[in-house]
């Protein structure tokens, strides 16, 4: 009655027909079983004023460390699958926002309200922010990110790891509480448990390091026991147990300069690359790679004459020295 009142027998009609408005007490605009796009773009802008001019809508303000992870790997993913620069503009940005907030010392904030920290960051904030970490690195292949995730790594299981399989809630200097928990739930959105399990899997396999292969191990090996009890309860787990288990690609692109790199990452982009993890090194950031990801030491840089070296499994071809040989196989 109200939307007829303010819009007219017509124009009421036809917007609640088109947004599901039909019924006494049915009152949440939807689009569901709706066909065809658009709507007359001047009701909507009627419907809005009159909704604005009854009174302010009220927003949480708060910024969840975790959620924003979440986004940060959305967009992330979204330039690198879609090639669209603004999207990976997008993660960064909200990145380095969220992360001068959120960062003090060795320790994150579970999130921020009106440009301060907000409490004690519990698992899963840590676990989502280097995910989010690792998929900006996955569309830029700046190897500062990667840095950036290992070190957070490195705190997440030095924070949360303890007795057993799998990493506390709460990190080791938290606050004391009765029971110490371990979340192992995937519910609408992946438990602490999940997403560090599978952010340790990526780290293993881009670095190759020992102790990653280690962590990543007992973190699937927690999640196997989690499954085995109710796999229903554990649905992104079980997602990380099968990546752990099936065999996986890696792409080392050694190339010389800027104009390399560029048409590399050109070539990289738009492509699916599932399960696939990828290095480029170049003369810039050779050192530090070598730091974090020791095995890039043995490919030499060499002027003028790129080398890409991709592997299946136990399987690698033979390099190649061109972006179009490359080209052949992604």
């Amino acid at each position: 009655d109200e939307l007829l009142d303010a819009l007219g027998e017509s124009d009421g009609t036809a917007f609640c027909r088109r947004f599901n408005i039909m019924n006494e007490g049915e009152h949440v605009p939807n689009l569901i079983g709706q066909v065809g796009d658009g709507f007359d773009e001047e009701i909507i802008s009627r419907v809005y004023a009159y909704r604005k001019a009854s009174g302010t809508l009220f927003r949480d303000e708060k910024m969840l460390t975790a959620g924003n992870g979440m986004m940060i790997s959305a967009f992330a993913a979204a330039a690198r699958v879609l090639g669209e620069p603004k999207y990976l503009k997008a993660a960064m940005k909200a990145q380095q926002y969220l992360g001068d907030i959120i960062k003090s010392g060795d320790r994150l904030a579970a999130g921020a309200f009106e440009g301060a920290p907000l409490g004690g960051g519990l698992l899963r904030d840590y676990a989502f922010y280097i995910q989010g970490l690792l998929d900006i690195y996955n569309a830029c292949y700046d190897v500062e990110y990667l840095k950036e995730a290992i070190k957070w790594g490195e705190i997440m299981l030095r924070s949360f790891e303890g007795e057993g399989h799998g990493l506390y809630m709460t990190p080791a200097d938290g606050e004391a509480l009765i029971v110490r928990p371990k979340d192992s739930f995937d519910g609408a959105s992946p438990c602490g448990n999940s997403v560090a399990g599978a952010v340790l899997l990526r780290l293993a396999r881009l670095t190759r390091e020992s102790r990653w292969e280690l962590a990543a191990k007992r973190q699937v090996e927690y999640l196997a026991e989690v499954t085995a009890k109710n796999e229903l309860m554990n649905t992104y787990g079980l997602r990380v147990q099968m990546d752990f288990l099936n065999s996986y690609s890696q792409l080392l692109c050694v190339v010389s300069d800027e104009e390399e790199q560029g048409k590399t990452i050109e070539l990289l982009r738009g492509k699916p690359l599932i399960n696939t993890e990828v290095i480029i090194k170049y003369t810039d950031n050779g050192v530090s790679l070598q730091r974090i990801a020791p095995f890039t030491a043995e490919y030499e840089i060499v002027s003028g004459s790129p080398r890409y070296y991709l592997c299946h499994g136990e399987k690698c071809l033979a390099p190649m020295d061109s972006p179009d040989q490359l080209a052949k196989y992604l």
